[in-house]
């Protein structure tokens, strides 16, 4: 264990001594005491043996693969495509055993059990892939991340060390009470907190409770379906808030103009970006129009906030836009939220994993395979005010 005995620690030594002296005192109820710990102490050393025993197996899949490899050029053309089909399933098998092994990190950190720094690494990294998602295909989970992190403090790890990801995941989750809660515990520890990071916390709250108060309005606001290889996005937009953004965002989707497009870039925990004709990011629509970012009627962005991203001093939009992971309040006032997604965030997080795995392999990143207006408001015409390039 990190540091000093945490106070799960201080409480086993003292209910140790409890036992003990119940025992003697009692046979019967010192019996029962006995019979418990050692059930205990043999779960906790099944947890820390299925842990070791998965990094055994990784270690052996690695040489496996190390091996191949270096029998790849040995052979005919039938064996080589053999050798190279068998490196490719076991690449396959060690990614689940990578999961196995976070995942039994965890089960450790959760126990009683004494814990070394190489296992609180691996539960550390999957908090933070539970976050963020991975390769190893962890699904994205603020939540969990955040319970992964309370269990690393638990168990002697500093606040400090695990600060910005237990933050963001519980603004993730707009759990506000515990962000707070997380900035305050690492103060107490002597860090000095980045003022920035309490901006950040502090406008996400505000903005939240503006948005919750939206949200509850009954509105009749018109809804788009974007159907990817990974399954389906659906979105409400706010025309009431971004008018022009959302004629905008129509008169492009009736134009054909997103369909076939790239998800050409993302940033794990934030965001996926999509829209540009070139799939590069530094192309859009042959028009622009004017950006509502500042508009009183703005609205913040959230998990799920679809956004229109702004250029030229964030005074003019185009095609170009994202969809949020989590709260991001630094783009608040510079790109104009005309939408929410209402279903298939696990879809978006799915979609954010592959764009970042393919990384500069275009042809594999994932695409808008249908966008269509599944509703619009009865006599409104979609076409925006729109500014010539």
């Amino acid at each position: 264990m990190l540091g000093k005995r945490s106070p799960v620690g201080r409480w086993i030594v003292t209910m140790s001594l409890f036992g003990f002296l119940t025992a003697i005192c009692s046979p019967a109820v010192g019996q029962i005491s006995e019979e418990l710990a050692t059930s205990n102490d043999e779960q906790a050393d099944s947890l820390l043996a299925k842990y070791e025993n998965k990094k055994a197996e990784y270690d052996a899949n690695a040489k496996k693969i190390n091996d191949s490899y270096r029998n790849l050029k040995l052979g005919s053309r039938e064996e080589r495509a053999e050798q190279k089909e068998l490196v490719n399933d076991l690449r396959l098998q060690q990614k689940q055993v990578q999961l196995e092994i976070f995942q039994a990190a965890f089960e450790v950190v959760r126990s009683e059990e004494e814990v070394n720094e190489e296992l609180l690494r691996d539960a550390t990294t999957y908090a933070q892939a539970s976050f963020e998602g991975s390769k190893y295909n962890i699904q994205v989970s603020p939540a969990k991340s955040l319970e992964i992190c309370n269990a690393l403090n638990k168990r002697g790890v500093p606040a400090r060390q695990t600060l910005q990801l237990a933050v963001n995941s519980a603004l993730a989750i707009l759990d506000f009470e515990t962000a707070k809660a997380k900035v305050n515990e690492a103060a107490e520890e002597g860090l000095k907190i980045p003022p920035q990071l309490i901006e950040r916390v502090t406008a996400a709250e505000k903005n939240w409770l503006r948005e919750k108060e939206l949200r509850t309005t009954d509105r009749d606001m018109p809804t788009v379906r974007i159907e990817t290889s990974a399954g389906d996005i659906t979105i409400e937009l706010f025309e009431d808030a971004a008018p022009e953004s959302v004629k905008n965002f129509i008169h492009l989707i009736d134009s054909d103009f997103y369909s076939g497009l790239k998800f050409f870039a993302a940033n794990r925990g934030q965001l996926i970006r999509t829209g540009c004709p070139k799939n590069t990011g530094r192309r859009s629509a042959e028009f622009t129009i004017k950006s509502e970012a500042g508009l009183d009627t703005a609205r913040g962005h959230f998990r799920g906030s679809v956004s229109l991203m702004s250029v030229n001093n964030y005074e003019i939009c185009s095609s170009q836009f994202v969809i949020c992971q989590r709260p991001l309040p630094h783009l608040d006032g510079k790109f104009t939220v005309f939408g929410q997604v209402t279903d298939g965030m696990r879809v978006l997080d799915q979609l954010v994993s592959s764009v970042v795995e393919a990384d500069s392999d275009l042809e594999n990143k994932p695409s808008i395979e249908l966008i269509q207006v599944t509703f619009r408001r009865p006599n409104t015409t979609y076409v925006p005010e729109k500014i010539e390039k």
